[in-house]
């Protein structure tokens, strides 16, 4: 996708951007991927059943990146009359963001919730990613598994602890009783 920037100011109804903004024109190869990336993605009013509750999405992903990458993107309905750059590459992201560049004091202590049961879909999948995302992002944490929970303490090991995408009962109830005690459910207790 080409991406070029504003040589000028411009004003897009009432919003005035700097020169030097980004501009995604779609006179361009990619203009169809481009235009599904930016524009608001609107969910159907769909219910379970009439006057129900709301029928959720199927994924827990954003198709609108603007709102996923919490930018402001507009579109010009006429043809901007601007100078605009050349294709330029957008700034890349740099794993190892300068806050986590290793122990400090000020860091917060995260954990990441490993859960034994996988009866859905998602299951381990969204604590893997996490994992992944945390690795290549060298964000430091450490694996939070029932044996964690059950000895409590939270608060003195961890500021934050990060619960992947997974059923509530998943997480109540965990595996049934006939798997040995470390993995069988942890929050509630018989």
């Amino acid at each position: 996708m080409e991406i070029r920037t504003a040589l000028h100011p411009v004003t897009i109804g009432s919003q005035r951007f700097p020169a030097g903004s980004y501009v995604v024109t779609l006179r361009q190869p990619y203009a169809a991927f481009a235009k599904t990336l930016l524009e608001p993605q609107h969910y159907p009013e769909l219910r379970l059943y009439a006057g129900g509750p709301p029928l959720p999405p199927y994924d827990v992903s954003a198709n609108t990146l603007p709102l996923l990458m919490g930018v402001t993107a507009l579109s010009a309905r006429d043809s901007l009359r601007i100078g605009l750059s050349a294709p330029v590459e957008p700034p890349a992201a740099v794993p190892g963001y300068p806050g986590f560049t290793g122990p400090s004091p000020d860091a917060p202590r995260v954990g990441l919730y490993r859960s034994y049961v996988n009866s859905t879909d998602k299951g381990a999948i969204d604590e893997g990613w996490t994992r992944w995302v945390f690795d290549t992002w060298k964000v430091p944490y450490a694996s939070v598994v029932d044996s964690v929970v059950r000895a409590g303490k939270l608060r003195d090991r961890f500021d934050v602890i990060v619960l992947p995408d997974q059923d509530p009962h998943d997480l109540l109830d965990g595996l049934p009783r006939q798997y040995p005690a470390p993995y069988a459910g942890w929050a509630r207790t018989a």
